[in-house]
């Protein structure tokens, strides 16, 4: 019976992880600055039918909890995530992937444009979406709890900050993770970022990787084996 297993790469030394760090370290920050990330946040605004993000940001505030903050989201957020991708797959070109929760895609923009062209995302905010669509990155309607994917079709599930209990009851937790496992191929990789999963995985990297690149702590990552 397939599961999904956290598994931890103690073979892969300092060294590389932190060449790969400084690499995508500079790499995300200098994406941080591309004309369709910097314009997110005001033109999701006036899809909303809001003048900019100013007023949208005053005007939901007074309405309570919003998502406001994921339409300001910046590639730079994914350094843990995309050391990790960049360790497992040396090659992103053919990669079959998905961003649970990814918004309008500011880190599958980032992954398109450098090569990766079989990433999307799902996301329930439709006023991103329409974002996603304009600038070129495909994010898809759907609820995590059931993906609207074939089974055994993925070789990468990434997910940052979205399967959390401030978010989601360990139930919905259960069966997003269910589906995860559901659609990813045998062997293929669940990589997690900044979430507070129900169970508490080893880390993925040895000691002193953890210890001399702190950001590493918000990272788990899982293989879909038998």
């Amino acid at each position: 019976m397939m599961q999904l297993k956290a598994v931890s790469f103690p073979n892969v030394t300092f060294d590389q992880v932190k060449r790969q760090f400084l690499r995508s370290h500079d790499e995300l920050a200098k994406f941080n600055s591309h004309p369709s990330i910097a314009a997110a946040p005001d033109r999701i605004a006036q899809l909303k039918g809001f003048n900019n993000s100013i007023d949208t940001l005053i005007k939901l505030k007074l309405l309570g909890p919003t998502d406001y903050n994921n339409h300001e989201k910046q590639p730079f957020s994914y350094i843990p995530i995309d050391v990790m991708i960049n360790l497992l797959f040396p090659d992103l070109r053919d990669v079959q992937g998905l961003q649970l929760a990814s918004n309008y895609g500011p880190y599958l923009l980032y992954l398109k444009e450098n090569g990766c062209n079989n990433m999307f995302g799902i996301d329930i905010d439709s006023y991103a979406i329409q974002y996603a669509q304009e600038i070129g990155v495909t994010v898809l309607q759907a609820n995590a709890e059931k993906l609207p994917l074939t089974s055994s079709l993925l070789d990468l599930v990434i997910s940052e900050n979205f399967l959390d209990i401030f978010y989601l009851s360990p139930e919905q937790q259960n069966e997003i993770l269910k589906e995860v496992l559901r659609v990813l191929k045998p062997n293929g990789f669940f990589i997690s970022q900044s979430e507070d999963l129900t169970a508490k995985p080893e880390k993925p990297f040895s000691a002193e990787v953890q210890r001399s690149i702190g950001v590493f702590d918000e990272i788990r990552v899982f293989q879909k084996t038998a």
